[in-house]
């Protein structure tokens, strides 16, 4: 977050809340069902490129690697 006068200050961590023990295993399981969806989002693009194009050249190297 950016105070006053524009210095950088980190974000206070978050916690998690709830009226009972379900209620927050619930909310909890919802946000990692949430992050664990967009990991595999991430996984399956990173498999498709989306950036690549089917006009491009392949881009082969003929050093070796190490």
């Amino acid at each position: 977050m950016v105070g006053d006068a524009g210095v950088i200050r980190p974000v206070p961590p978050v916690a998690n809340y709830a009226s009972n023990p379900l209620a927050y295993l619930l909310g909890t399981g919802a946000f990692n069902a949430r992050d664990a969806y967009y990991q595999l989002r991430r996984v399956v693009d990173a498999w498709r490129n989306p950036k690549a194009r089917p006009d491009q050249a392949p881009q082969v190297s003929t050093e070796g690697r190490g």
